[in-house]
């Protein structure tokens, strides 16, 4: 797989280089419910993902909830924030986890958070009105069991990520998957596998080669502005 990129992501330079497919990843973003590339059911449907209430009780590390579309699947991940380590991004899948990391292992708080705190159970009002069921399961059966093949396809990404929760409306095509903590989720090896079948398979573009701009070319060779230029000296 051949990656045309601006910045670099965790799974880069972990399979064999090949100038096919050709991954031409550039971000952008679009308001929940708008984009213009996607229809009224697509559109619709993003928006309830978005739509969730996600409350989550004071704690050591801030925490917030995403959706991950990568090639063809959706993945609910917790994002808790290392605020001592440079605001580094670890991702979860597992709220037992999630509740040991953010509240720094302290068991009586993690028990009265999970036990007694209204604020907690309202984090799964989302999905239904008891606690009891596990969230993920509960998101495949609201979400994932259909075929988003289509979506994709008119996505033309391999990638992209909704925030669950109304304060944050913007849904992103081809984010930086390190700066969420996605390695925790998966691989950097399967990953790059997974992008480069699906590119290959599914994301199959009439065009053998995208079209890029004059700048791109120049980042790809590692050049910059001044690469061509006889910079002056001062006298």
């Amino acid at each position: 797989m051949r990656v045309i990129s601006k910045f670099y992501d965790y799974y880069d330079n972990t399979g064999y280089y090949s100038e096919y497919p050709v991954y031409l990843r550039k971000t952008a973003e679009y308001t929940i419910g708008k984009a213009p590339f996607l229809d009224k059911k697509w559109n619709d449907y993003i928006a309830s993902i978005n739509s969730g209430v996600f409350r989550f009780p004071v704690s050591k590390y801030p925490v917030y909830m995403y959706v991950v579309g990568c090639c063809g699947k959706l993945y609910f991940i917790y994002n808790v924030v290392d605020t001592d380590v440079n605001y580094k991004p670890i991702a979860y899948n597992d709220i037992n986890k999630v509740l040991d990391v953010a509240y720094g292992g302290n068991k009586r708080a993690i028990d009265d958070v999970k036990y007694n705190s209204r604020t907690f159970r309202c984090s799964y009002s989302f999905f239904v009105d008891s606690s009891s069921q596990n969230i993920l399961e509960l998101f495949d059966n609201r979400f994932g069991n259909r075929d988003l093949t289509d979506l994709f396809i008119k996505v033309g990404s391999p990638i992209f990520i909704i925030p669950i929760g109304k304060q944050n409306s913007i849904f992103t095509v081809n984010p930086v998957l390190i700066d969420y903590g996605f390695q925790h989720i998966v691989d950097p090896y399967t990953m790059h596998q997974e992008i480069e079948m699906y590119l290959g398979n599914v994301l199959v573009s009439d065009k053998d080669t995208p079209e890029f701009d004059d700048v791109l070319k120049r980042d790809m060779h590692g050049m910059d502005k001044w690469s061509f230029k006889k910079q002056r000296k001062d006298k």
